[in-house]
This record gives C-alpha cells, structure tokens and sequence, in this order.
C-alpha cells in the first residue's frame, strides 16, 4: 500500500494515500501489467487474453531458428575463398557426424552430416513443442 496519492492504472481514478485498493473500481494499489491489462479487458467488457503459447507456432519458430543458423552457415560458405568452408556445416549438425564416424569407416561423418541436419531439424521443432507444453502448465 503506498503512503502517497496514486492514480489507478485500471480506471484512472484517484486514490488517497494508505489506501490499499481504488475507491472507484476496486483495484489493489499493487498490479503487474498483465493484471493491469486483464481487469481492464473484464471492465470493457472484452473477452481476456490467452497467454498459452501454441506447441506447433512455437516449434516452427524453433525449427526457423534452427534454419536460420543453417542459411547463415551457407552464406558463410557462399562468400568463403576457402576450401574447406563448407566443414562450417558440421556445427549445426552436431554430435550426428560423430556418431557417423564411429559406426562407419571413411564417409562416415560426411553421412552423419547429412543425416544430422535433418534430424536436428526435427529435434528443433519438438523441442519449441515441448517449451511450449511445459511453459502452458
């Protein structure tokens, strides 16, 4: 409760000193924005706002991130003089041409590679679903 005159965020009603809520609408002196912006949709009468992120948005936005860092790596290539350029390729694919070099002698890793890309992509899509299940609990 605030010992000074306050304005209400909701109403913008005035409010005297060491009162704890608004005379007019009832609001408490202390309210996050999203509380702000709630009990002012309730008061106008408009349906409130749904927080929840969207599992399948959130995990095309994760997968566009993942997409993201993969133009950027060939774009690296693109201007790249060098010879071995496109190994940049191999971070976004990680730990897959490892394993691909472990289980297979020679283009193993080249295979793990290609393999790893795609699935990394998908794990970049599953994982924004799941960030997003987790933060809707």
């Amino acid at each position: 409760m605030p010992a000074y005159p306050w304005i209400c965020h909701v109403c913008g009603g005035a409010a005297a000193g060491g009162t704890e809520a608004c005379a007019k609408c009832g609001a408490p002196a202390v309210l996050s924005p999203n509380e702000v912006e709630e009990r002012k949709r309730r008061r106008e009468g408009r349906a409130p706002v749904d927080r929840r992120w969207n599992p399948r948005r959130t995990g095309l936005v994760f997968l566009g991130a993942y997409l993201g860092v993969i133009a950027l790596c060939l774009v690296f290539i693109a201007l790249s003089s060098g010879d071995m350029a496109g190994l940049v390729l191999i971070l976004p694919s990680l730990p897959w041409p490892i394993v691909g070099a472990l289980l297979y002698k020679g283009d193993g890793a080249g295979i793990g590679m290609a393999a790893g890309l795609v699935l990394n992509g998908f794990i970049a899509y599953f994982a924004g679903r799941l960030a997003a299940r987790l933060r809707n609990r």
